[in-house]
């Protein structure tokens, strides 16, 4: 994994722990060892899941398009337009957290009715949010970055949402302004079902270890997170600090290099992105969020080619890099799982 970021490529945790699995099983216990059927089923998830998110994304930016960014009044088109996306946003998630986490474990139409609640009650303030916004991130993000003209025009419209007349490229700048929030929340979505693909994926055969020294196991041997917080909790703090500290060599490639982002693009991205994780989650199968992401942000710019953008296209040189380091990760990981294995087994020999 630190070979691939130190590079700038996304490339898959999953894959890294994977196959490291596989190769300490092959060289202990041999292909017995190793439960094929699943891991050919995480293969195809591998595949399978980006293609859903940049189906989904591909979907969704084209559906933004004709309902928003092609209206005479873009502004006027996301005003009515707001409540479905905020809708959206909250649905492809949310519904999913109440009803599966053990903290929590809400009745399914209970979820679906908060999820609703809460959309609404975004949409309904969303103005109140793009300014919050435009006040809390100015200096950080240009993703909401208004100047002080415009937001004087946005508290002077009043409810009704109306703009005045401007030039083709100023309206479409300004309604990309209201994406801002929209934005934020389909980030968190994807971070969060992230941190339950990959944090879950890196602390699970640290968990299983640990179960077999606890006496708090379950009937078939193996531990819960409710049993075993303590290993989810370095994974989560591990995850926090990694991101801190070396998640912009990553962000770089993913937000800008492939394909020019907006931010309406980058929220159809990140929507497809939450769907394809969702669904591989609620299947149990481990998949790669780095592939969901850059599938859904491919998604997005084939989208913007079908939609007539002059800047669609789709960087394949850096495509071709990230797909390399993609198909290298799981021999890669694997040699080196094996070579410490080796290593560790060796010291424990010349220190017994």
């Amino acid at each position: 994994m630190l070979t691939g970021t130190f590079g700038r490529v996304p490339i898959s945790a999953h894959h890294s722990v994977v196959g490291s699995l596989v190769a300490v099983a092959l060289i202990t216990k041999g292909p017995s060892a190793v439960h094929w059927e699943l891991v050919k089923e995480i293969l195809f998830s591998w595949v399978g899941n980006p293609l859903l998110g940049m189906a989904t994304s591909f979907a969704i930016f084209v559906l933004i398009d004709k309902a928003i960014l092609r209206r005479d009044e873009p502004a006027s088109a996301f005003e009515r337009a707001k409540w479905l996306l905020y809708l959206c946003s909250f649905q492809a998630c949310l519904p999913f957290v109440l009803t599966k986490s053990p903290q929590i474990h809400v009745g399914g139409g209970t979820a679906v009715i908060v999820s609703v609640f809460l959309g609404l009650l975004h949409a309904a303030f969303s103005r109140h949010l793009l300014l919050w916004l435009h006040a809390a991130k100015a200096r950080y993000s240009s993703l909401a970055a208004l100047t002080e003209d415009q937001e004087d025009e946005l508290d002077s419209e009043g409810a009704e949402g109306k703009l005045t007349p401007r030039g083709r490229d100023e309206k479409l700048r300004e309604v990309e302004q209201h994406f801002g929030p929209l934005l934020i929340l389909s980030a968190l979505s994807v971070a969060f079902v992230h941190g339950a693909q990959d944090v879950s994926n890196a602390a699970g055969p640290l968990m299983q270890i640990a179960a077999q020294y606890m006496p708090q196991q379950g009937a078939s041997g193996t531990a819960t997170g409710a049993q075993l917080p303590w290993p989810l909790l370095l994974g989560v703090g591990a995850f926090v600090v990694g991101d801190l500290t070396l998640g912009s060599k990553v962000i770089v490639t993913v937000g800008s290099k492939i394909t020019d982002m907006t931010p309406s693009r980058a929220f159809a991205a990140q929507m497809g992105t939450v769907v394809a994780l969702t669904s591989a989650t609620l299947l149990a199968l481990p998949v790669s969020t780095s592939e969901c992401i850059v599938g859904s942000v491919i998604g997005v710019g084939l989208a913007k080619k079908v939609c007539g953008y002059e800047d669609a296209g789709l960087n394949l040189r850096v495509l071709r890099k990230i797909w390399a380091a993609w198909l290298l990760t799981i021999p890669y990981a694997g040699t080196i799982a094996a070579l410490f294995f080796y290593f560790v087994q060796l010291l424990c020999r010349l220190s017994a």
